[in-house]
């Protein structure tokens, strides 16, 4: 964890203890994507839970291979470029370098 992340944030602001804890060995990255789902919806509806998770999980954070089909996937999932861009940023930032985003954002409406 590095002091940048939402984690570290959350914590030192709140103040809150904490204690960080593995709940399975290491899964292939479909099960990983899955469960990880699966356990942001569980613990967002348990009251004794604050799930920090803005996304509903199964990203796979910076081990993601971005494709044009993959990010054209994601971007479906946006009315607007600005919503891409704030949700999606590292996808959205690959599509960019990569020169297919007006492609992939042409179902988008118009203004950032």
């Amino acid at each position: 964890m590095n002091n940048n992340d939402s984690v570290t944030k959350y914590f030192n602001t709140t103040k809150q203890p904490y204690k960080m804890i593995q709940i399975t060995d290491y899964l292939p990255l479909n099960e990983a994507q899955q469960l990880e789902r699966d356990l942001i919806k569980k613990y967002r509806n348990i009251k004794e839970y604050n799930v920090l998770n803005i996304k509903d999980g199964g990203e796979l954070g910076g081990s993601q291979k971005y494709s044009f089909d993959y990010c054209k996937e994601v971007a479906q999932k946006y009315e607007r470029k600005c919503e891409f861009h704030y949700y999606d940023f590292n996808c959205y930032l690959a599509a960019m370098k990569m020169g297919i985003l007006k492609n992939i954002c042409s179902h988008m409406k118009k203004g950032f």
